[in-house]
């Protein structure tokens, strides 16, 4: 057997390889470009979603992640309300890594071993110029908190890691501060400073299957627009929505739905200077009206041959007492 087995390894260690002059490189980065263009088809992703929803072997009828969901939701009740108890008595949340699991089998004290907060590259960031703070997501999942100086970074979800965050606000609410967090098919808020999380309602049909492409917060501080894709399941194909909250993140209803794909779409709005908020569909550029929530179209945009010459667009714009401009990238 081992004589069997020298033999092998000589067999695959004289096998020539390929130099970097011969045939195939060429082809190599063929196919690599192509799986790169794959990743970034949202066409596959949904492809490869479906192809894990086929994965789940499950009773007929039954919707796996809406357990799923209603797991996760109880575990988020039960830490909540745990905290919640340890604020008001007074008690350092240090004390939280002590758990009891299993029915009171298993109890124990949690420490990390190893590197600590590994920030990775930054995703978004908010500054507070009224209180001088700068907030942070990285890729890591960990939201950051530090004076304008830099010097006294903290983290604010030491245990309840938020991965994908595509949108980070801190605005007042009711003499506080709330942090509102934008992830990939939902949003969640903390008004006690990442201690608890919340998660918004009304936004399930993108978490269930689709996304998050651009979340804006106008300059009454309370109004957001979720832009989404999500899956329509009569017509078997993906679309765009709108969605609206009011009441700063907690409850969104959805406004419009779209036959554009995600990618030819995108909403922008002042921060400071304006409340209008600009959308851009394929060729056409329109303003949902703040007071109303009317759309009205403002022009067709004059670009050959758009939706396929191009993958994506990107709407950005500037705003300062009469005088708006918008970017197309």
């Amino acid at each position: 057997m081992k004589k069997a087995f020298l033999i092998l390894i000589l067999i695959i260690l004289t096998r020539p390889f390929p130099s970097l002059s011969e045939n195939g490189t060429d082809n190599d980065k063929t196919v690599f470009l192509q799986n790169e263009l794959r990743e970034e088809d949202p066409d596959y992703k949904l492809e490869r979603e479906r192809w894990l929803e086929e994965m789940r072997f499950c009773a007929p009828g039954t919707d796996w992640k809406a357990i799923d969901e209603r797991t996760a939701q109880k575990k988020r009740a039960r830490r909540n309300e745990k905290i919640e108890r340890l604020l008001t008595s007074g008690k350092n949340l240090a004390s939280f890594v002590f758990d009891t699991i299993g029915d009171g089998e298993l109890v124990g004290e949690w420490i990390e071993r190893g590197s600590a907060n590994q920030a990775g590259r930054m995703l978004v960031a908010d500054i507070d110029f009224e209180n001088g703070i700068i907030y942070a997501a990285s890729a890591g999942g960990n939201l950051w908190k530090s004076d304008l100086n830099g010097k006294s970074w903290t983290c604010l979800n030491d245990r309840y890691r938020i991965s994908g965050v595509v949108f980070l606000k801190a605005v007042p609410k009711n003499g506080k501060t709330r942090i509102l967090v934008g992830v990939r098919g939902g949003l969640l808020y903390s008004d006690n400073d990442g201690a608890t999380w919340k998660r918004a309602k009304g936004l399930e049909a993108p978490k269930k299957w689709g996304g998050t492409k651009r979340i804006v917060l106008q300059n009454d501080g309370k109004t957001l627009f979720f832009l989404a894709f999500e899956w329509d399941y009569s017509k078997k194909k993906r679309i765009s929505a709108l969605y609206k909250s009011t009441d700063c993140g907690e409850t969104f209803s959805p406004v419009y739905k779209f036959e554009t794909s995600s990618e030819l779409c995108d909403i922008w709005t002042p921060r400071r200077d304006g409340s209008d908020v600009y959308l851009v569909l394929s060729d056409t550029l329109a303003k949902i009206n703040a007071s109303d929530g009317r759309i009205e179209k403002l022009r067709t945009l004059k670009i050959d041959s758009l939706t396929q010459k191009y993958k994506s667009l990107k709407l950005k714009g500037f705003s300062s007492e009469n005088l708006t401009k918008l970017y197309l990238a």
